[in-house]
């Protein structure tokens, strides 16, 4: 696959893939849960504790190694 000029052309060539507009489906729904699950965090202002969830996979990944 070669890649030119033609923006549009590229795009065509690259969601030909089934795999690619898969891709492009879940990071769309994603994007959208995200904002929407965003904006109620902020809203009840638990944005702290939703940043100190996201930390979880990374300590327990820290376990492993010692």
């Amino acid at each position: 696959m070669t890649f030119s000029l033609n923006l549009f052309a590229d795009l065509q060539q690259i969601f030909y893939y089934p795999f690619m507009q898969h891709a492009y489906e879940a990071g769309t729904v994603v994007a959208i849960v995200a904002g929407i699950v965003g904006y109620f965090v902020v809203l009840r202002r638990s944005s702290f504790a939703a940043h100190s969830l996201s930390h979880i996979p990374l300590w327990e990944d820290r376990q492993w190694l010692y």
